[in-house]
């Protein structure tokens, strides 16, 4: 067969090359985040695409990726294999968490990193007042895996925890040298809550590694663990789409892996790709029958498709006929109208609470971006139509963003960022969802204050994913917030049956604040904080109207140091206690006898 030869980064053959698939380039667009390697890949993949639709042997010359990452002086940090960018921030996108079953104080968040490409992991044992980092590194073990591999970008980092408080994490990353490059998802586990982790022998950390340049991959995968107490507890649940290739039919996947399994080892395609459309964003989760519930979009190569659900109660052996929730109108641009971020997408969730399911998205056009709600109250076997809760809260005039949703009692939290569509100022908001009236019962602005997207770039990396669950009232949530320039991850405990009582507390920023006492308190209430690089902080409290009752500024050391308060002039009542120190944040509610 006839050789394509590829000269660097020119692509100097003549006649029509195949398209990219589009699907690689937006995984290419997410993963990896230095444009030139990312332009180096789609280059190459291009070729490569040429040469399959010609049924030529592809063979590149040219730079190999360490050639053009020196030529290019794009440096890679020896001991960690990762890129040294040239901004400097703390990063937070794909922001993930999971509470313990067995503590709810026991709380672990992840995000992707922008300064590298590892996924710091944080862990507390007293519901977020204080955070101690994981002394596992997915980058470190990557590199033990394949020394001297080039680490090219990477994404998705997830949680799971079980009823015996074991939690599960898979993530994926983009690696290669010369001109091989792999397509990896990798699974690890903690005994421990996520202090260490296990990597499983024998190839079992292994979920799938497939050829970047022939599309060969998994991509967007959710986890869930089955705690029903029966004979498959401890089952572990992930959904992920498969574009074709060695591992089998392109669909949405269910894969499985059950206690007994070191590692995944059986999949089902639950909605397969069928007349050139493809899948994306599944997202599942397990009842308290082991049923195991799963929304995702079917779509065409504009993005445009709609929302299905599916759901299997045999162990993800089979899944029912997708069931149509509603249309979209682009779920995903591929390349086309951002009008956020690059990262803006349809972004299924799903959630359950005995027979209520409940789903949002986001879906978009050339001029709008809106949020969704559809519920069923009877398993799944039926869905209201979808809400358009973003506009039914605030009005005209705003974009709102990967909703996320989480149930429990009856109630469903959806929280999500919420954009000024002229300035896009964006705030992280939260309502409450009351699925036997249909209605919601209350919305409130989490965050602090706004982060500007339009001064945001691929670069600053936030306002992305969000995650939450919800245990009872208690929300808990995960967001990044890019107002200060370097964004931070914050961790959110909000009380969803009265909205205004709430815990805002950093997770990766230099501010620390430890629970406030007594609370309740009749005259003197006790801060203890900190900041890393010292810093004035201004102190206020706010009562439930989000009135400024009291303002003073205090100076916090680098290490942690008490002060008191004298409330004893407020009214009885609910309070917020704020501590802002160089646009960092921190909020605290209280109880005034």
């Amino acid at each position: 067969m006839k050789k394509i030869t590829l000269f660097a980064m020119c692509l100097c053959c003549t006649g029509v090359f195949a398209q990219v698939n589009p699907h690689l380039e937006e995984y290419l667009e997410e993963k990896v985040r230095n444009e030139q390697v990312r332009t180096y890949l789609l280059d190459h993949a291009e070729a490569y695409q040429e040469a399959i639709s010609k049924n030529e042997v592809f063979t590149p010359q040219g730079p190999t990726i360490e050639e053009f990452l020196d030529k290019n002086q794009i440096e890679l940090n020896s001991k960690e294999r990762s890129f040294k960018y040239d901004f400097s921030v703390t990063g937070g996108a794909e922001p993930f968490i999971a509470i313990n079953p067995t503590d709810p104080n026991h709380v672990v968040v992840t995000y992707m990193s922008a300064a590298d490409s590892d996924y710091p992991i944080y862990v507390s044992f007293d519901a977020g007042f204080s955070w101690a980092p994981s002394g596992f590194s997915s980058l470190t073990e990557l590199d033990n895996q394949y020394p001297g591999a080039s680490v090219l970008g990477g994404g998705d980092p997830v949680f799971a925890f079980d009823n015996d408080g074991n939690l599960h994490m898979t993530y994926i990353y983009v690696h290669g040298s010369g001109f091989n490059f792999t397509a990896g998802m990798y699974y690890v586990n903690s005994t421990d809550g996520g202090l260490t982790f296990d990597v499983p022998a024998g190839g079992h950390h292994i979920v799938y590694e497939g050829d970047v340049f022939s599309s060969d991959l998994l991509d967007r995968q959710w986890m869930h663990c089955d705690k029903t107490g029966s004979a498959h507890d401890g089952t572990l649940y992930m959904s992920a789409v498969y574009f074709g290739g060695g591992f089998g039919t392109a669909g949405e996947l269910v894969l499985k892996k059950t206690p007994a399994d070191t590692g995944f080892s059986s999949y089902t395609v639950a909605v397969p790709h069928n007349g050139g459309n493809s899948t994306q964003f599944g997202n599942l989760k397990v009842d308290n029958n082991g049923t195991v519930h799963m929304g995702c979009i079917e779509m065409d190569g504009n993005g445009v498709g709609q929302i299905v659900y599916v759901q299997s109660t045999d162990q993800a052996a089979t899944f029912t006929s997708p069931l149509v929730i509603a249309n979209a109108t682009t779920a995903l641009p591929n390349g086309g109208t951002h009008l956020i971020h690059g990262r803006d997408n349809s972004s299924v969730s799903t959630a359950v609470d005995g027979n209520n399911i409940f789903m949002t998205w986001t879906d978009m056009n050339s001029t709008d971006v809106r949020a969704y709600l559809a519920y069923s109250t009877d398993g799944g076997t039926s869905f209201s139509s979808p809400i358009e809760f973003g506009y039914d809260l605030f009005g005209p005039g705003y974009f709102d963003l990967m909703p996320n949703v989480a149930a429990d009692a009856g109630n469903a939290s959806i929280t999500w960022y919420h954009v000024d569509s002229v300035t896009l100022e964006t705030n992280y908001v939260m309502a409450d969802f009351d699925a036997s009236s249909g209605t919601f019962t209350g919305s409130q602005i989490i965050s602090n204050s706004s982060t500007d997207f339009m001064n945001e770039n691929g670069s600053d990396f936030y306002g992305d994913y969000n995650a939450s669950e919800r245990k009872n009232c208690n929300t808990y949530s995960v967001f990044c917030d890019g107002s200060t320039g370097s964004p931070v991850v914050y961790f959110i405990n909000q009380n969803a049956c009265a909205l205004g009582v709430k815990d805002v507390l950093p997770v990766n920023g230099l501010l620390q604040m430890e629970k406030i006492y007594p609370n309740p308190v009749n005259d003197m209430i006790t801060l203890n904080a900190s900041h890393k690089s010292g810093a004035t902080a201004v102190i206020e409290i706010l009562d439930l109207n989000g009135k400024v009752v009291h303002h003073e500024t205090r100076q916090l050391g680098t290490q942690i140091s008490a002060h008191n308060l004298n409330v004893s002039e407020l009214s009885a009542g609910t309070y917020q206690l704020r501590v802002s120190a160089k646009e960092e944040y921190a909020v605290q509610g209280f109880v005034k006898r």
